[in-house]
């Protein structure tokens, strides 16, 4: 692209020698013919040379603005032209907020809990959003408050404005909590149901032999069912927005999305 446009330049420059040196033949040969060179008392020697001057200044002019578009010749900058720049940091999705449960409440430090316990056990996903359903509570010590329930995570990614569930887990059984000098509550252990054959079983002898109260955490266990999904639907959305996501769905693999 420098060389057509440096070719144009010294064109321009040598037009505007020959026109000199034209002017300084003319000159010489009126000398050489006796004549006399105009004297600005001469009307026809004002005209030629204002002619001359005027078309001197046009070829600088002419050699000045080729001279700058040589040199701004390539010129992007996207403030001059007004396009956008978009930066790696501007394309790339942000990543989802980690879930944080209200320390003030039980359920709050028992979502809170379950996720610093056992998300360790799968593929990180996106983001994890607990369904904590808590059926019944012993607060006789604050030593050792004890919340029966139900207890999830789950974890999402997000696709589009849809948190699609990834994986996650059950662990029912018991969480041990003790209130805190500041007024909240910390969770100190938790008893979980068995797998295979002792689920049921373990799950009792958690609940201190109370086989109606293992029912209803059994029956806690299913997502599907009411009241939980209800449950698990208004945790994420109060997720969605605490944390101000243009999400509008969530979706387990195989079944239609759920609106938020």
């Amino acid at each position: 692209m420098n060389k057509p446009m440096m070719t144009m330049v010294a064109f321009a420059v040598a037009a505007a020698l020959g026109m000199a040196c034209l002017g300084c033949s003319a000159s010489t040969a009126e000398k050489e013919d006796g004549g006399s060179l105009a004297t600005s008392d001469t009307p026809a020697a004002e005209e030629s040379e204002g002619t001359a001057e005027d078309e001197n200044a046009t070829e600088k002019e002419t050699v000045t603005k080729t001279e700058d578009a040589v040199e701004n010749e390539g010129d992007t900058d996207p403030e001059s032209t007004g396009a956008a720049n978009p930066t790696v940091e501007d394309s790339a999705a942000e990543p989802l907020p980690p879930y944080a449960g209200d320390t003030s409440t039980l359920d709050g430090n028992i979502a809170n809990y379950l996720i610093a316990e056992f998300s360790a056990g799968y593929e990180a996903p996106d983001t994890w959003i607990p369904v904590v359903q808590t059926v019944a509570v012993d607060e006789s010590n604050a030593e050792d408050i004890k919340c029966w329930g139900s207890y999830w995570i789950l974890g999402y990614n997000q696709n589009g404005t849809t948190l699609e569930c990834t994986c996650g887990g059950n662990y029912p059984g018991c969480v041990h909590l003790a209130k805190t000098a500041e007024g909240g509550y910390e969770v100190t252990s938790m008893d979980v149901a068995e797998d295979g054959e002792r689920w049921y079983g373990s799950l009792v002898e958690i609940c201190g032999g109370d086989s109606a109260l293992a029912d209803e955490i059994a029956a806690a266990t299913d997502l599907s069912a009411e009241p939980q999904a209800g449950i698990r639907t208004d945790a994420i959305r109060a997720y969605v927005q605490e944390n101000g996501l243009n999400v509008t769905a969530y979706q387990d693999f195989g079944w239609d999305p759920v609106e938020l």
